[in-house]
Order: structure tokens, then C-alpha cells, then sequence
């Protein structure tokens, strides 16, 4: 007992976390289970004693009633230790709870037997937490209702005569039992408390340390990735420069023309990979730039740039139904809708004569929504989800990298926007992109 009292008093042991195989709970949880595992033994002591003293006042009903709390408790701290915690305490209680109801019908009413619901009660509330708390407010529902009934009756079973010296003396074992136990009780939430309010300002110190740490590594692996992205393509456009004058050699063999131009297909490829690398680095560092801009112009500009990479002739067609003029961040926008319009065009079907791509504008409540449809690939359902995955490509005929997708949605989170696609394989795909909308 005085083990357990020291491991309570000091808040500092593991309990188990209310059934076979759960999972660890909140400190308030295990704290109430911990408070429940105390009561067991202070009940099973209790009962010991005060079997006993009824026994020396040839009392044996109060002897049989009050004994009878020790088996319980054996049964109460079998459940808790197999891991049934919430059983144990719906046991603990109720046969507690059966128990002074008993001796309060076979006592005299002035014993001050019913000062022990108080305890009962408190440790009630303190036992049930988290999911449970629910648990220990109907019980103590139910304790104040039967107080209510032993206190407005006069039911009596049996009852004992006492004289009034040993009435008083009754009266004095039972009030300072129960005192002594709502003390220590109470002295467990006074604990309690403290201990959870040093735990908190342990764990702030410790998460803003954290924090710090990792502010400070992201913001050194974004810098380091854009010194290396930026310092790649400088010896990569030099290397692009001269396969473009070996290109003007006269009598090349017809190999090596093929070769040179494989090779300014790859280092096409590789310059598109650290460019879009350089732009998940810039969203990540750079803080958002709200000003205003004409959207139709920066449509039409990032759809002259990219048609003339394909030998395909496009239908193409701007639909606004909104001011042209929006307020957001161009850059991010830019880099979005050329992702989007690329995308539109290098998936393009080989196999028609009439592709298009069609952009819709329209504004609601809350945002600018750009639709992007056009007739190209399509991607599958079961890909769908995961197009916006870094690395992910949802076709294979494309060249691309995975990443253009995952930055959009980087940039339309960072922006409070959205981004979602739609698409059917063969008839094509619809991206549809929400702006917040700004004012200046």
C-alpha cells in the first residue's frame, strides 16, 4: 500500500490503457486508471478494518458486509491487471457503492456511514477520463440518487442500537475514514494538475526548440537546392551551346547528327527537370506576392510559348465570364497555368485532326475557377488520385518528370486555392484550378 501511495504521490508509473492489445492514452487517462488501481487497494484495506472493529463490536452482520469488500477488490485488480480497466472500475464501484448502501439500511442514520459516498464519488469522476468521462458522470448520477433515497427513507434492515458514546465513536471512525479519503483524493488532483501544467511548459520549450531546428533546416535544404539547381544549368546551357555549333559542322555523318540530336533531346529533358525543380524551391522560399494582373493575357502567353513545340494545330479558345483583371500571386499563377497548358499540350491524341483546348473563367463567392479541358489522352480512373504525387506520371508516352502536377497543387495550397482534375482515357482531361479572390 504504501508503495502504491508513493508511486501515486509522485505520478509516476504505467498503467495499462483499458483493454487487450489498446493503445496508450492521455496522462489524464492513465492517471484516473492509475487513482482507480489505488482505490482497489484502499478499499480492500478499509473493509479489512472495519470488518474487524464491527466484529470486536459484536457486530457481525457489519463484520460479514464490510469483509466482503476484500474478495471484490481481488476481483476488481484481477480485471485491471488482465487489462479489462473499464470493467474493473464499473466493478470497483458498484460493489462499493453496494456495500455502504448495505451498512447504511443495517446502521443508524447519525453514524455518518453515508460520508463515504463522498470519496466514492469523487473518485468516480477522477477514474472515468477522455472517451469514458461520459461513464463517470452517469455513475455519479446514480450515486446522488441512491444518497437522496437512504437519506429521504427510513428503511432499515436490521438495524443496530447503539448508546450514544458509541454512536459518537462511530460517527468519528467513519467521518475521518471517508475524510482521509477525499484528502488524499484531492491531494492526487492538486498533483495532478501541477504535474500536467510542468509537463506542458516541458513540451512547449521542447516543441519550439524543435520548430526552430527545423525552420532553420528547411530553409538551408531550400537554399542548398536552388545554389544547386541555379549553379547545374549553367554548365548545362554550355553544354547545350556547343551541341548547337557542332550541329552547324558541315559533312556530319548521318549517326552522328542523330547522336547530337539525342543529346539536345536530354539535356532538353534534364533542364526541364532543374527548372521545375528551381520552381518548388522558389514556392517553398518565397513569400506570396499579391498584385494585379491581366489573366487572359498571361493565358494567351503561356499558350503561344508552348504551341509551337508540338507539329499538332490546336483549336484554342478563352471564355471569360469574370473581369480579366484579378489580384494574386502572377508568378505562382504562371507557373501553374503553364504546367497545365503544357500538359494539355504534350498529352495531345496523335490519332485527330481537331484537338483543342478550351480555358473557362468564371468567378464565384470565393474564387477565380479556371477550367482547362481539352480532348487529349485522358488519364485512367485509378490514376486519377495520384497525378499530383511528387514523381508520379500518369501516362507513359509523355516525357515528363512527375513534378509539374505536384507543384501546382504545392503552389494552389501555399496560395489557399485548390486544384482537382477530371478525365476519361481517350476523350480527354479537365483541370479545374480555384484562385481566392483578393482586393487591392
Amino acid at each position: 500500500m504504501l508503495r502504491k501511495l508513493k508511486r501515486l504521490l509522485t505520478l509516476d508509473f504505467e498503467v495499462p490503457s483499458g483493454g487487450p492489445g489498446g493503445k496508450s492514452e492521455s496522462i489524464l487517462v492513465e492517471k484516473g486508471n492509475q487513482l482507480h488501481e489505488l482505490l482497489i487497494f484502499t478499499i480492500a484495506i478499509y473493509s479489512a478494518v472495519f470488518s474487524v472493529l464491527n466484529y470486536l463490536n459484536d457486530s457481525g452482520i457489519e463484520a460479514l458486509i464490510s469483509f466482503s469488500g476484500v474478495p471484490c477488490s481481488i476481483i476488481a485488480y484481477t480485471l485491471y491487471k488482465i487489462g479489462y480497466v473499464k470493467a474493473s472500475k464499473f466493478w470497483n464501484l458498484s460493489y462499493i457503492t453496494g456495500i455502504i448502501s448495505l451498512l447504511t439500511l443495517v446502521s443508524s442514520p447519525a453514524s455518518g456511514i453515508l460520508a463515504f459516498f463522498f470519496p466514492i464519488i469523487v473518485g468516480t469522476l477522477i477514474a472515468f477520463q477522455g472517451k469514458e468521462i461520459k461513464y463517470g458522470y452517469y455513475l455519479t448520477a446514480v450515486l446522488i440518487i441512491i444518497i437522496t433515497f437512504l437519506v429521504t427513507t427510513d428503511i432499515r434492515i436490521s438495524p443496530r442500537l447503539f448508546t450514544e458514546e458509541g454512536l459518537r465513536q462511530e460517527w468519528i471512525l467513519n467521518f475521518v475514514g471517508a475524510a482521509t479519503a477525499t484528502l488524499l483524493e484531492l491531494t492526487f488532483i492538486m498533483l495532478l494538475s501541477d504535474k500536467i501544467q510542468r509537463k506542458l511548459m516541458e513540451n512547449s520549450v521542447v516543441l519550439f526548440n524543435k520548430n526552430e531546428e527545423l525552420s532553420k533546416a528547411n530553409s538551408e535544404l531550400d537554399n542548398f537546392v536552388y545554389r544547386v539547381s541555379h549553379d547545374l544549368r549553367s554548365p548545362l546551357l554550355s553544354v547545350k551551346g556547343l551541341l548547337s555549333l557542332a550541329h552547324r559542322e558541315e559533312n556530319l555523318p548521318a549517326s552522328v547528327e542523330e547522336y547530337l540530336k539525342m543529346a539536345d533531346h536530354s539535356i532538353d529533358r534534364l533542364d526541364n527537370t532543374i527548372k521545375e525543380i528551381l520552381e518548388y524551391s522558389r514556392n517553398s522560399r518565397l513569400a506570396i506576392k499579391l498584385e494585379p494582373f491581366n489573366l487572359r493575357t498571361l493565358i494567351e502567353n503561356n499558350y503561344n510559348d508552348l504551341r509551337h513545340l508540338v507539329d499538332s494545330r490546336f483549336s484554342f479558345q478563352i471564355n471569360f465570364r469574370c473581369k480579366e483583371e484579378i489580384v494574386s500571386d502572377s508568378y505562382r499563377i504562371n507557373t501553374v497555368l503553364r504546367n497545365i497548358l503544357g500538359n494539355a499540350v504534350k498529352y495531345r491524341r496523335t490519332d485527330i485532326n481537331d484537338p483543342f483546348i478550351e480555358v473557362r473563367v468564371i468567378e464565384t463567392n470565393r474564387f477565380y475557377q479556371i477550367d482547362v479541358e481539352d480532348n487529349g489522352e485522358g488519364i485512367s480512373e485509378a490514376n486519377q488520385s495520384k497525378v499530383f504525387d511528387m514523381f508520379y506520371r500518369g501516362t507513359k508516352t509523355g516525357e515528363g518528370t512527375g513534378l509539374g502536377l505536384y507543384i501546382c497543387r504545392e503552389i494552389m495550397t501555399k496560395l489557399g486555392g485548390k486544384i482537382s482534375l477530371q478525365s476519361e482515357p481517350g476523350k480527354g482531361t479537365q483541370v479545374t484550378i480555384k484562385i481566392p479572390i483578393h482586393h487591392d
